[in-house]
């Protein structure tokens, strides 16, 4: 039986159909009993500051599990570092997704712990998962590489998604398999979720006159987080970056937005066509923002060369340096 309605806590809907599919995929597999729930959609700002906007916890008998949901299908290969995905004759080089997921984790896990739920209790631990979602999906990980990746069933001797939820049994897992949770830890979870102030993702979040989307990637060397932007009216595409600095002293924030705005200065200077052109300055209630030009086809640095490196001459190769991080060609 799935999930009854009172086990599954929608922040909110996602607005993306493959989303919605995924996320009643696991309300109708996970068992409905205790101390079984799912919480979907919701967002919470880090103690950096940063936004972290969550797919899917759930919480089961094995474990309490941050699940980062990705749809696309196609042929996955690569490392625990960089994947390259090809769909339909077209490949894409992406950060594994296990990589900020698991910083997610991290991060949600100390919120939980400061909340008067768990107050004098230890939190239980939070193991990240990907859960790669499309039906038809080919993952050519190696079995090194590929932990806590899960698809929907069982495959070649790759557990699904199920028995990574209920029983720990996926790749990469070294932990016990006990204790187990029971319904009083998990429903220290739901309250200390609501102590928290955990919200709906915020989809219309602005900066100037831009709307944010998705994020692209985060650096917390320099407590920055990069967005995808669009202008509501226009459509013109932007690059986003906000140096997160939400819940720090007032010192603090602006010495951040002065390092913000001379960067910005200097990179404005700058143009060249492979160097994102910094177009604006702006602020916002987590902190000081860069305004980059965005171009539908801009790859980053080291995802270039990986795709395309054995193309290039020695030279060229040699001329590039994968020190700038964020860099795109």
């Amino acid at each position: 039986m799935p999930l009854s309605a009172r086990r599954w806590k929608q922040f909110a809907e996602s607005r993306y159909a493959h989303e919605r599919e995924a996320l009643e995929f696991l309300r109708d597999i996970l068992p409905d009993r205790d101390p079984n729930f799912l919480y979907s959609n919701f967002e919470f700002i880090g103690d950096d500051g940063s936004v972290n906007e969550i797919d899917a916890l759930v919480v089961t008998q094995a474990g309490v599990f941050l699940v980062e949901l990705k749809s696309r299908g196609g042929i996955v290969t690569g490392n625990r570092h960089l994947w390259d995905w090809d769909k339909d004759g077209h490949t894409i080089t992406v950060d594994s997704p296990l990589t900020l997921t698991n910083s997610k984790a991290r991060k949600l896990a100390g919120l939980l712990a400061r909340q008067r739920a768990f107050r004098g209790e230890r939190t239980p631990w939070i193991e990240a998962l990907v859960f790669l979602s499309a039906p038809g999906i080919s993952v050519r990980l190696p079995e090194s590489e590929r932990m806590r990746v899960c698809e929907r069933e069982p495959r070649d001797k790759r557990p699904g998604v199920l028995p990574a939820l209920l029983q720990r049994d996926y790749f990469g897992n070294e932990s016990a398999r006990g204790p187990y949770l029971d319904v009083s830890v998990a429903r220290r979870v739901a309250k200390a979720l609501d102590e928290a102030g955990i919200r709906p993702s915020q989809r219309q979040r602005c900066v100037g006159d831009y709307v944010l989307k998705e994020l692209i990637e985060e650096n917390p060397l320099f407590a920055y987080q990069d967005f995808q932007a669009e202008h509501p009216t226009t459509k013109a595409a932007r690059r986003v970056r906000i140096y997160t600095v939400a819940g720090k002293d007032k010192a603090t924030h602006e010495s951040v937005r002065r390092a913000a705005l001379q960067e910005f200065q200097i990179l404005e200077s700058l143009d060249h066509p492979g160097i994102l052109r910094a177009l604006d300055f702006s602020e916002h209630e987590l902190g000081p923002a860069i305004l980059f030009r965005r171009e539908p086809d801009e790859v980053r640095l080291d995802h270039y060369l990986r795709q395309r490196g054995t193309t290039l001459s020695l030279d060229i190769r040699q001329n590039f340096s994968l020190d700038f991080d964020g860099a795109s060609f």
